[in-house]
């Protein structure tokens, strides 16, 4: 602020010598005007990055140390020891580091232990089985951000068993699991709400003797869990659908199999939850199909591929993100000749061949399907064989095209690539102009272009093949050694490539190279690690994915010996401003947990300036945010009525002032205003409410709101009727 005040101070000094000495005078306000950048910019740099040990006491070796991140980024669980030559905790703590650690299991001997860590998808909830060999394992759930003891959400009744294949439904409600509760060495399926409000209930039923439940799946939805195995007769497997909370019982979806057949285990929901697609052999012993049939319902599976050979069947196959469509490759025609064909979800229509014909020996080895359901991109020895190119084809059948551009002899493309997020263009590595020297490349998924990625390569560079998208289709972030042979850094070119690459990474030491790298979920940061310092010293950075500002080390200052395996589990929160990592730190060999965050002024205000309510509809509420969730300290804000037209009290509405909190966690809070339907017709009226006294948090705009009530009211006033009377002269 002070310079700001220097600045502005010198702006009027200019402005008021004389006109002779105002040229003189430019070259020093320039000079002022670009140190206030350089000491503006300084600051920001250095005072917006903070790093903290989150594991306080908490320590451990590479095995005992893990840790996972809530989906919203504000909590982080870890595992870890109190003292060294005790059993391992397990713990949880704010992301940022506001809270000592909370233990969430019970101390316990050696030869127990916990595992099957998750966090549920809404971030309340954290799940783990607890193990001791003279008990069954337990299933706990423990909400975050609370003091309270975790909740055993297995029955107690249960003497033993081991609990296998836990999985927490997307909406985060429900836990599922694999248990040999009833039946030793019989594992069957079972369901429990997360927050332990009722007991777990069995999605099955009974099996046959050496029958089991082998593998399920939730539904998107959350609604059902899909399941395999051999519970009718043993060893023959079929598929099932019950509702997730086991208020009916389960269908057998898989229909009637012919003696011999099997459902195979590769079924799948689609992404709206209504069907299954799956594959079996169950017309025709050996023959493997695809069918689809509803997720619920007394409906028969309906068959989506054509006719096959005898010796033919279907191979691999995939759920259009649209659930329109399912995808899959069979040698519907020649023996061991794998083909790509597409099929409505519910049948109905034939299925269609999406590819040319092969040369001979030709194979569909790979296939994804475009984000937007359009088209399907395939990797092919389609013209020569096993010379392997990418092609791209309608969903629904239609003129294919090659993505890729002319090959070198020898030349072939990479098997693996990815398709952007936008569904625009394809990315593919290929030593398409040099045998044996790979580059990177990006294609219009319709085949109309394609373009090189990065900078010419120095003799003997390469392109890895670990480049990723960024999340908002706008880059693409590769390493290579394409400055200095062997020596791997890190690169971001624009999708189109329409501007050349940038590289990331910094200086590196001599004989330094970036290891490896991921995005944060905004697509705006990359996160590496490179021995950039010291060769064979690797420490982590983060980069702006566009190149536009310098990378900036995380970690904090390194042990002698702090190297190398420290930064494991690493964890970016979703707006990339936390990053969690496991380090040796502070002393060689023992592992701590610690985050590096941007320090962000907490701020306060309404979420619009104006909001509008009928006067009839009994209240109106309107929110107030906080720009990130508070943290440990309390956040408060006083609100009242300033203004407006309307009159309170209970005349137009009705608003006591008061105070709103933020606990620790919590980002929004509302207010409600009472209204009155009156029944006077007066118009619209307006009230202005203000926000004032803010606690550990800063008003920002909007902090005045104003609601205006919308009357409902018409003037309903009787009709004027004229009286005519006849008009007499007096004679």
């Amino acid at each position: 602020m002070p310079v700001f005040r220097v600045l502005f101070c010198s702006f009027v000094f200019v402005r008021s010598v004389l006109p002779g000495e105002k040229k003189r005078a430019l070259p020093f306000l320039t000079a002022l005007f670009a140190l206030w950048v350089t000491v503006a910019m300084t600051t920001t740099a250095s005072a917006s990055m903070i790093n903290r040990k989150i594991s306080g006491t908490v320590l451990g070796y590479v095995g005992a140390l893990e840790s996972w991140m809530s989906p919203d980024g504000q909590w982080v669980v870890f595992s870890g020891l109190t003292a060294i030559g005790e059993p391992r905790g397990l713990f949880w703590t704010p992301a940022d580091g506001s809270e000592t650690p909370t233990r969430l299991d019970s101390p316990h001997s050696h030869d127990s232990d916990f595992r099957d860590v998750i966090i549920t998808p809404d971030s309340s909830h954290v799940l783990f089985i607890a193990s001791d060999p003279s008990l069954p394992d337990r299933l706990f759930s423990a909400e975050l951000g609370t003091s309270s003891p975790p909740v055993q959400l297995s029955d107690p009744l249960y003497s033993a068993g081991a609990i296998i294949e836990l999985q927490v439904s997307p909406d985060g409600k429900y836990a599922v699991f694999l248990a040999d509760f009833e039946i030793d060495n019989t594992y069957q399926l079972y369901s429990v709400p997360v927050d332990g409000s009722a007991l777990p209930v069995r999605l099955n039923e009974s099996p046959v003797t050496g029958g089991d439940v082998w593998e399920y799946a939730i539904s998107p939805d959350s609604t059902h869990v899909v399941y395999w195995g051999d519970l009718e007769t043993d060893e023959v497997y079929e598929l099932y659908s019950a509702p997730i909370d086991g208020s009916t019982g389960p269908d057998k979806r898989s229909g009637p199999l012919v003696s011999g057949g099997d459902v195979e285990r590769d079924f799948a929901i689609s992404p709206d939850s209504s069907r299954i697609v799956f594959r079996a052999d169950k017309d025709v012993d050996g023959l493997v199909e695809l069918y689809s049939v509803p997720i619920q319902g007394s409906s028969l599976p309906t068959k989506l591929n054509g006719p096959l050979i005898p010796t033919g069947r279907v191979f691999r196959f995939t759920i259009s993100p649209d659930s329109n469509r399912v995808l899959y490759l069979a040698d519907e025609d020649t023996d061991d000749v794998w083909e790509l064909y597409s099929a409505p979800l519910e049948g109905g229509s034939a299925a269609v061949k999406l590819n040319p014909p092969l040369v001979s020996g030709g194979n569909i080895f790979e296939f994804q399907v475009t984000p937007d359901s359009t088209r399907v991109v395939y990797h092919a020895d389609q013209l020569n064989d096993e010379v392997y190119e990418l092609g791209s084809v309608p969903i629904e059948g239609g003129q294919g095209v090659r993505l890729n551009g002319p090959l070198a002899a020898g030349g072939d493309v990479d098997r693996e690539f990815l398709i952007s997020p936008d569904s625009s263009r394809v990315i593919y590595r290929a030593d398409q102009e040099t045998d044996e020297v790979y580059e990177l490349y990006s294609a219009r998924v319709d085949g109309s272009d394609w373009v090189k990625l990065n900078a010419p390569l120095i003799i003997g560079g390469d392109v890895e093949d670990d480049y990723q998208i960024a999340p908002d289709s706008s880059r693409v972030v590769y390493r290579a050694d394409q400055e200095v042979n062997n020596v791997y850094e890190l690169y971001s070119a624009p999708l189109d490539g329409l501007a050349p690459p940038e590289k990331l990474n910094g200086a590196l030491a001599q004989n330094g190279d970036v290891d490896s790298f991921t995005f944060s979920e905004d697509g705006r940061w990359a996160i590496y690690l490179a021995d950039e310092s010291s060769d064979g010293v690797y420490e982590l950075y983060r980069a702006d994915a566009a190149g536009a500002e310098p990378a900036m080390k995380l970690n904090g200052p390194l042990v002698s010996g702090g190297d190398g395996e420290s930064f494991s589990h690493v964890a970016i929160s979703p707006d990339g401003r936390r990053t969690v990592y496991r380090a040796d730190q502070e002393t060689d060999g023992l592992y701590e947990l610690y985050v590096t965050y941007e320090e962000q002024e907490l701020t306060v205000s309404f979420t619009a300036e104006s909001a509008s309510a009928p006067e009839d509809g009994g209240s109106a509420t309107v929110i107030v945010q906080l720009n990130e969730p508070a943290g440990a300290a309390t956040v408060a804000v006083d609100y009242a009525v300033t203004g407006g037209t309307a009159s309170g009290g209970g005349v137009d509405f009705d608003l006591a002032s008061g105070t709103l909190l933020f606990a620790q966690g919590v980002i929004s809070q509302t207010i409600t205003i009472n209204l009155v339907d009156d029944g006077l017709v007066e118009g619209d009226e307006t009230v202005v409410i203000s926000l004032s006294n803010p606690q550990n948090a800063s008003l920002t705009s909007p902090d005045t709101l104003t609601l205006t009530i919308v009357d409902d009211d018409t003037d309903e006033a009787a009709p004027a009727y004229g009286v005519f009377l006849p008009l007499l002269r007096r004679e």
